[in-house]
């Protein structure tokens, strides 16, 4: 089965350029990959999979699109907010509220987690952000993610939902594990 990626080159992230995968089983979902060509001078990182995506797929663009320090200071803030408030909740017997607060809590965490390891290994590999003040670059972005308004819908109410993002990404986690 073969299935087409975008790729945008860590030196040029503007030049982004469609390149076909192959797997050998197609029951399992493309993931982030980096591919170093012989003739480019950086790496390329492919993070838009055309076909099916995974929840950790979808964390990741959403980090990329909106950036990653972005998505840190976001998640972390929503995390530490409803967590102070599922505390108290939970302080005060209010069990039912304090489940829904962890459960938003626990939510936000792979997002900061994964958002973390992404600008880690960027600035390990001297990766440059693209810029969002561009008109040219949002446009883009735009036509190289034609799904982002459902990837962010699905991120949203996967988050709101007490624990199904945290269960979607330990399920995507352990999946991509047994291949």
């Amino acid at each position: 089965m073969t299935r087409t990626v975008m790729c945008w080159s860590s030196t040029l992230p503007e030049e982004a350029t469609a390149l076909s995968v192959s797997a050998a089983d197609e029951s399992q979902p493309f993931r982030s990959v980096t591919i170093s060509p012989s003739s480019a001078a950086g790496s390329h990182r492919c993070c838009s999979a055309l076909g099916r995506s995974t929840v950790l797929d979808i964390i990741q663009r959403h980090n990329r699109l909106n950036g990653l320090i972005f998505s840190i200071v976001e998640f972390g803030f929503i995390a530490v907010l409803v967590g102070a408030y599922a505390t108290y909740y939970l302080l005060h017997t209010r069990l039912v509220m304090a489940v829904v607060a962890w459960g938003i809590t626990l939510n936000c965490v792979p997002v900061v987690v994964i958002a973390l390891r992404q600008l880690a290994h960027d600035r390990a590999s001297g990766t440059s952000m693209v810029s969002f003040r561009d008109k040219k670059a949002r446009e883009q972005l735009r036509r190289e993610n034609p799904h982002m308004l459902r990837d962010t819908l699905t991120l949203c109410v996967g988050t709101l939902l007490p624990f199904v993002s945290v269960i979607a990404v330990l399920s995507d986690v352990l999946r991509s594990s047994k291949s």
